[in-house]
């Protein structure tokens, strides 16, 4: 097996795990954002969501930052657009995204 084929492997496997494994899946998709910019804004993607319930806003706009770099401009913008329609009541997480 690749070595490719088991950073995906391996990443798949933590994105279903507990949110102890979070800290892990997040480096894994950091180290593979060149190789596996997919794999890796879908380990983004849940970390932000689980970030924003959690209440740590700074972070999660932290990611979104890093996650604009993954992807087209339209699509970032219309995933930011999801996010502050998803929270609109979340007035300190808005003026984050601002």
């Amino acid at each position: 097996m690749s070595e490719t084929n088991a950073l995906v492997r391996a990443l798949t496997v933590l994105e279903a795990r507990l949110p102890a494994a979070e800290s892990t899946a997040e480096r894994l998709a950091r180290a593979s954002e060149a190789s596996h910019p997919r794999q890796a804004l879908a380990v983004y993607l849940k970390r932000v969501d689980d970030l924003v319930e959690r209440g740590d806003y700074p972070a999660a706009v932290d990611l979104t930052d890093r996650m604009a770099g993954l992807r087209p401009v339209a699509e970032q913008a219309a995933y930011l657009a999801d996010l502050r329609r998803r929270h609109a009541r979340k007035r300190s997480l808005l003026k984050l995204l601002a």
